[in-house]
């Protein structure tokens, strides 16, 4: 896909529903212009975080910007959770449509910066749930699949109708 032509997709498309591939350590550089344009988009949309796929790139790349910190998270592997709270979400891929979800309240994690560097992040509050958020993004799961069967139907259901 044209980095240059990028847009939000909206689900079912089917880039939000592959696992997205990892990207070796080589490319990790090249991928600036990238994370650049998904931090524009993401910020015009009033969003906080934004995986690859949701515009249309099959790579483990995600941005996130929360209280003025602007994230890029490459190539990520959870490596603990904490216990699960549940919070109200919403999502650029699912526009207009918001629910409760369960997620662990803090996570700890390893993955690559733009210059290739590993690094070990642990997040809690808001930042762990935007980067949960995300990484389900980066493994083909929308967050209508964090709910009952039930609720994630009547999420589908809200957004055929705003479409």
């Amino acid at each position: 896909m044209d980095e240059g032509a990028l847009k939000i997709l909206r689900w079912p498309a089917e880039p939000l529903r592959k696992v997205c591939s990892v990207i070796p350590l080589e490319q990790i550089p090249a991928c600036a212009s990238l994370a650049e344009k998904m931090f524009a988009i993401m910020k015009s949309n009033n969003g906080i975080g934004l995986a690859a796929n949701q515009v249309g790139v099959n790579k483990q790349l995600l941005v996130m910007s929360i209280n003025q910190v602007d994230r890029v998270i490459i190539n990520p592997v959870i490596i603990e959770l904490g216990e699960e709270i549940e919070h109200e979400e919403g999502c650029l891929s699912y526009p207009h449509v918001y629910e409760k979800i369960r997620r662990p309240q803090s996570v700890t994690l390893t993955h690559h910066n733009l210059a290739a560097e590993r690094i070990d992040l642990s997040l809690s509050g808001i930042e762990a749930r935007c980067f949960l958020h995300e990484y389900d993004h980066l493994h083909g799961i929308g967050f209508h699949s964090r709910v009952s069967q039930l609720k994630g139907q009547r999420m589908l259901t809200r957004l055929r109708k705003l479409s």
